[in-house]
């Protein structure tokens, strides 16, 4: 599962409220490269979490090539968070035409795909600087559910353990459903509405994971030739080597050898790669 969006919407806090983790998050920290999380949700569901550097952050610049190489390894790794993910929770803030767009690239790629069961993305709109529920509606009406027409609003129960009791409880969660998306809200964290709204929203997305590992499992079962990783032991770095080596080989038309760089932290390692050889069949050419 991926968690992605733009720059400093939030990703790594979503990826701590489904996971119970605390990985580090805030101003101060930037998500490098890919980064990958072993995780039990719920004591029952397995996941591999995918968190990556956000979109559109700003880029030092050196010289003229700065941005382009900056928008060149954005998209290398998007694609190859689509190759490697089995389905993907998209984090956005106040919900612009920038968000659209990268959205939408997520969504036809999934339709495109013929590999892929899923093909929904889940929209959380981590509004985090809202703490009323006027203003809360305001922006669930103007930037979910007035621009998308063939959408649906839908109501879920789930249970959640209330923040001041400390206690279980039920309520609805209001999302709405595209044919391509899910979206649902999340408020300020530290105020009094996000302790009576986020704890059920992290609830229902972490029963969506749960859902569609079981209906994955059904269709292992009906369709035989169906593969798709759930509950599976796999190596996470042979996956990223391969996907790389693919992707970087498509790129340069011709094949692209990878090392495995080790560094004094055991959890960080560079993949290094080294000169393409160029394909006997395009020598001439």
């Amino acid at each position: 599962m991926s968690v992605v969006g733009l720059y400093d919407k939030g990703k790594t806090f979503v990826l701590n409220n489904i996971t119970n983790s605390n990985l580090p998050s805030g101003k101060k920290v930037n998500t490098k490269g890919l980064s990958f999380k072993h995780v039990n949700v719920d004591n029952g569901t397995n996941l591999v979490l995918l968190d990556t550097a956000g979109s559109y952050s700003p880029v030092k610049v050196v010289n003229e090539l700065s941005v382009l190489e900056k928008e060149a390894t954005e998209k290398f790794m998007l694609e190859m968070v689509l190759e490697l993910s089995d389905y993907f929770i998209c984090v956005v803030n106040d919900f612009t035409s920038l968000d659209q767009r990268y959205l939408d690239k997520i969504c036809r790629n999934l339709q495109n795909s013929t590999s892929k069961i899923f093909r929904e993305v889940i929209v959380v709109h981590n509004l985090k600087e809202v703490d009323t529920q006027e203003i809360l509606d305001h922006l669930w009406e103007t930037q979910v559910t007035q621009i998308y027409g063939m959408g649906s609003i839908q109501r879920t129960k789930v249970a959640a353990i209330y923040p001041d009791s400390g206690r279980l409880e039920e309520k609805h969660v209001v999302w709405f459903k595209t044919n391509y998306s899910r979206h649902l809200c999340l408020c300020n964290d530290d105020s009094a509405l996000g302790s009576q709204i986020n704890p059920w929203a992290f609830s229902l997305l972490k029963y969506w994971l749960k859902v569609r590992e079981d209906f994955l499992l059904v269709r292992l079962i009906e369709f035989k030739t169906v593969f798709i990783p759930v509950n599976r032991t796999f190596s996470v770095i042979d996956s990223v080597m391969t996907q790389a080596a693919a992707k970087l080989s498509s790129y340069f038309r011709g094949n692209i050898a990878l090392s495995l760089q080790e560094t004094e932290d055991s959890l960080v390692k560079y993949i290094q790669a080294t000169k393409p050889i160029q394909d006997s069949s395009n020598s001439t050419k």
